[in-house]
């Protein structure tokens, strides 16, 4: 069965990383990226998440990772050399509720990493629930160069703009048309309007309506 494609805010949440490899230095990169705060206890770790650590972006600990210490994470990455102990991490994070992916072993995660492709707030995640990686990463090719380039900041304009709409323009038919319309100028223009533009267009919907 295919998975569910949750999308939730992480920004905050305690990501404890088990691991300190390549693998782990991705995903402590991604996690960062979605304003998680990133937990990594490794016997060593990579020069990056040592770096990350001084700089005081991440915390990381310099001892074996033990499955007690995925108590009080949000989510949990098991991205270990021993096999062993990813599923033991696995096993007390799902006793405990706690969402866990241990990394290229499917049946001992409760979530998956999709494919990503980020602009801005614009997120587009891409899965075949682990059925086929390379057509994962082939997909997510094909839709990054799709995206219009300037769509993440035309999201941000219409962002900014989007509550003065709303305390304008009561009707939501009217209302939908506005946003339709300001977001097809907002892509075409590659980001945002100038001044004026947004109040100028409600201005004319609403004519539109009552005439």
């Amino acid at each position: 069965m295919a998975y569910f494609p949750f999308y939730m805010d992480v920004e905050g949440m305690v990501c404890l990383i088990a691991g300190g490899g390549k693998v782990a230095s991705r995903k402590v990169f991604t996690m960062l990226e979605y304003g998680a705060a990133v937990r990594v206890i490794a016997p060593e770790a990579e020069e990056e998440i040592a770096a990350l650590a001084e700089m005081g972006r991440i915390s990381y600990e310099a001892r074996a990772c033990a499955p007690e210490d995925v108590d009080g994470a949000d989510f949990v990455i098991a991205a270990t050399s021993d096999e062993g102990l990813n599923r033991a991490i696995s096993r007390r994070c799902k006793s405990l509720r706690i969402p866990v992916n241990v990394v290229d072993v499917q049946e001992e995660c409760s979530f998956i990493f999709p494919a990503l492709v980020k602009d801005g707030d614009i997120v587009v995640g891409i899965s075949t629930g682990g059925a086929s990686p390379a057509i994962a990463r082939m997909l997510k090719d094909r839709v990054r160069a799709a995206i219009p380039e300037g769509a993440g900041a035309a999201a941000g304009w219409m962002k900014e703009n989007r509550e003065m709409v709303k305390a304008l323009v009561d009707s939501q038919p009217v209302r939908e048309e506005i946003f339709y319309r300001l977001a097809e100028l907002a892509m075409s223009a590659g980001g945002g309007l100038e001044d004026g533009t947004v109040k100028r267009m409600i201005e004319r919907k609403l004519e539109e309506s009552h005439g």
